[in-house]
């Protein structure tokens, strides 16, 4: 029976219903740990949630979505936080599959979105280059149109899972000539096409997550093309919007929030709790009061997307603070758990997700998802660049 969307509470115990079904136990401890989950388990997972079109929840139910208002969107998104299920961070969904849904061919729609929603098939993100970072409009990677391809040469940086894809939405300057907004074009290049070289770029705790491609006379036929040729900049936009609400990512703060809480709550060695601590009990309700205005924010914006109202640029604030408020929340989990954060054998980590544990579970990846994101404020747009948003777009300074 179809869920009744007009009803959060129904919907919320709906979804309570399906993760206590069917997130698997080992799948859920292992991220209530902090570590990171196999590639496969993941698409697993995603294949799991398509079944219900919640891989995709804003998507037309056409292409294997759901169709859902943003605040059940925002429900889901919580509740699978809160479950300890694997963030659904597929490259492929949240921005390939935007694109492909408002320029795509129905050849391009049909042949790529199936295998996207369901994960059957793995997307990388080819924009940023050694050069061309915050300054997207930058890049030097080049495509020349010869007949019925486009050689494709240049480079990517901070390529997160290009090892493991199959395909590449890529920018590439197609009219060195045209003002820099206007001579990019998007490319959908296949990741085994002669020309393609990946080289790793590894964390500091050994995981392999980013890396460097390069593109070396890559063939790429022009019904690739996704958009108009020089028109590339539009299809990045549209890539990159969706995130600009979720990337608040308020349902992993209060994932946090609960972690921050439970260490809290457990006696050290001693007997004692830092729950019962008022000087550390005071920083972490500040931490949750800052949540809860996130939140509050949130939630303004996702009414202004289901009435139809566009949202402006002072969505920055949400970016802004959820990543800042992620970094704080675990700084603070680690200053709780102390010194078991600090073993750690990156082999491990590298080859089972996980780090060394000599206390709580969760002490064991603490330090190490700390530094991981630290990123948080870099990518997706920097705070440096949220800040200019607001400064000039916002406040007219």
């Amino acid at each position: 029976m179809p869920t009744d969307q007009t009803e959060p509470d129904r919907f919320r115990a709906d979804v309570r219903a399906f993760l206590g079904d069917r997130l698997p136990a080992d799948l859920a401890a292992h991220v209530a740990k902090g570590g990171y989950p196999r590639s496969e388990c993941i698409r697993d997972w995603i294949a799991t949630l398509a079944e219900r079109g919640w891989s995709a929840p804003q998507w037309p139910r056409e292409w294997g979505g759901a169709e859902l208002p943003p605040r059940l969107h925002a429900i889901l998104d919580e509740e699978c936080a809160l479950a300890n299920a694997p963030a659904v961070e597929s490259l492929g969904i949240s921005t390939v599959g935007p694109a492909l849904l408002e320029f795509g061919s129905p050849e391009q729609k049909s042949r790529f979105l199936p295998s996207i929603v369901t994960a059957r098939e793995h997307w990388c993100q080819g924009f940023s280059e050694p050069g061309a970072g915050s300054d997207l409009a930058a890049l030097n990677t080049r495509a020349v149109r010869e007949g019925d391809v486009f050689k494709v040469t240049g480079s990517k940086i901070w390529t997160s899972s290009a090892h493991e894809a199959d395909w590449m939405l890529c920018l590439a300057r197609s009219d060195p000539d045209a003002p820099r907004h206007q001579g990019i074009s998007a490319l959908l290049i296949d990741m085994r096409a002669a020309g393609v070289r990946v080289r790793p770029i590894r964390w500091m705790n050994g995981v392999h997550g980013f890396n460097e491609v390069f593109l070396d006379g890559v063939e790429v036929p022009v019904e690739n093309l996704l958009g108009t040729e020089n028109g590339g900049w539009a299809v990045a936009m549209q890539a990159l919007g969706p995130e600009r609400i979720f990337v608040s990512r308020v349902a992993e703060n209060k994932r946090l929030l609960r972690q921050l809480h439970e260490t809290m709550a457990t006696p050290d060695a001693d007997g004692h709790r830092l729950a019962d601590d008022p000087a550390f009990a005071d920083r972490a309700a500040a931490l949750e009061v800052r949540l809860l205005a996130l939140e509050e924010r949130f939630v303004q914006f996702l009414d202004d997307l289901a009435a139809g109202r566009p949202v402006g640029p002072e969505v920055s604030m949400l970016k802004l603070t959820g990543s800042r408020l992620i970094q704080a929340f675990e700084a603070l989990i680690v200053e709780a758990h102390g010194p078991a954060v600090l073993p750690f054998d990156a082999a491990r980590t590298a080859a089972e997700g996980l780090g060394l544990e000599v206390g709580a579970p969760s002490a064991a990846m603490a330090a190490l998802k700390m530094l991981h994101h630290r990123g948080y404020t870099i990518a997706a747009g920097s705070s440096e660049v949220q800040l200019e948003v607001l400064s000039r777009r916002v406040l007219g300074l």
